[in-house]
């Protein structure tokens, strides 16, 4: 009895830390705006804007192919729309490295439309994500190519950045899918 009180004790007490680092990071936009630059400076990190283009390609290809054996369901219906909306938003975001007008909205405007297939919305990502790529590509010979542009929760990125984090966003989410 008492070995199970005392694992009943760490236990609460990791998931009480847990939880209170969870919120931490979704509270204090500080901390996220901080850490978000950091992480994706991190991850591309000597990578031409050719190589992130190619690994936003590749990535594609294997979310499509990933997709196309993934059973349509409630959850992995909403999931792939929540990929397809912020990949529509962040492509809002790079295009004011191309002169667009910069507005500071939320993603859910950028979703696509309820009551589309399974196919159809596969369709969806699969175009959303050639558009992310032949923006890459106009990206790469902006001039304006390193100015930061604000991401609502990350702070001021740069386009790289920017790219960086649409092809991990897809890819993590995809984890999510049953």
């Amino acid at each position: 009895m008492k070995k199970l009180s005392k694992t009943l004790f760490w236990l609460g007490l990791g998931f009480g830390i847990g939880l209170a680092v969870h919120r931490l990071f979704l509270q204090d936009k500080s901390l996220l705006q901080f850490l978000g630059p950091h992480v994706l400076g991190w991850l591309d990190r000597d990578k031409s804007s050719q190589d992130l283009i190619e690994e936003l390609d590749a990535s594609g290809l294997r979310i499509r192919r990933k997709l196309m054996d993934t059973h349509p369901s409630k959850k992995n219906y909403k999931v792939l729309n929540h990929i397809i909306g912020i990949e529509r938003w962040g492509q809002r975001r790079l295009a004011v490295a191309l002169g667009e007008r910069m507005v500071n909205d939320e993603y859910d405007t950028y979703r696509p439309p309820p009551g589309l297939s399974w196919n159809e919305l596969q369709d969806q990502f699969v175009k959303t994500r050639h558009e992310t790529v032949d923006l890459a590509k106009q990206l790469q010979a902006a001039p304006a190519a390193n100015e930061k542009i604000n991401h609502n929760s990350y702070g001021d990125l740069t386009p790289t950045m920017w790219l960086t984090y649409l092809r991990h966003h897809a890819e993590g989410e995809l984890l999510k899918m049953g």
